[in-house]
């Protein structure tokens, strides 16, 4: 019987602590993961992302990420890179419905498209009338520009990484 391990990790850790040596940080993390690991599942972002998205927008509060996407770097794509390497299958994964603080002051987890649509979500109703649990901010599937949206992000995500072979799905 063969067996899998899976490592998931949220990206947090990595890309908000990027030094001005990215590409060594990626290989170190990489290195870092335990050779019994079969799986890596790394997490594409939230509300926001952690990839040079032209569809959505960099998470904004993760300034050595965004300092690395001027400099033309991509951290997310490096490290699939490094994982392939290390003979890692790979997997993104994709929040569908990451609310971690919907009323943040700086929005850091809330997308552009959700700003710009609060009509888009499950309940905002009670968002405006000022009592809604968190539930209340997902994102409402049942609505087309909702689907338009996430489908063009993970379209993006595949375009972006699929074609290198980097990737074996998203989860």
């Amino acid at each position: 019987m063969t067996h899998r391990f899976l490592l998931d990790n949220d990206g947090s850790n990595l890309f908000y602590n990027l030094t001005d040596d990215v590409e060594r940080d990626i290989e170190e993390a990489a290195r870092e993961c335990p050779a019994e690991v079969t799986t890596y599942l790394l997490c594409a972002g939230a509300g926001t992302f952690y990839y040079p998205t032209h569809v959505g927008e960099v998470v904004p509060n993760a300034p050595p990420l965004f300092t690395a996407h001027q400099r033309g770097l991509d951290p997310l794509g490096l490290m699939l890179r490094a994982l392939r390497r290390a003979g890692k299958e790979v997997f993104l994964t994709y929040r569908m419905n990451d609310v971690h603080n919907p009323d943040a002051p700086d929005q850091w987890n809330t997308s552009r498209f959700k700003r710009e649509h609060p009509d888009a979500i499950v309940d905002p109703r009670a968002v405006r009338e000022k009592h809604a649990d968190w539930m209340c901010y997902c994102l409402d599937y049942s609505r087309e520009d909702v689907q338009d949206y996430i489908l063009a992000t993970m379209r993006e995500l595949v375009d972006l990484y699929g074609g290198e072979g980097l990737l074996d799905g998203i989860q």
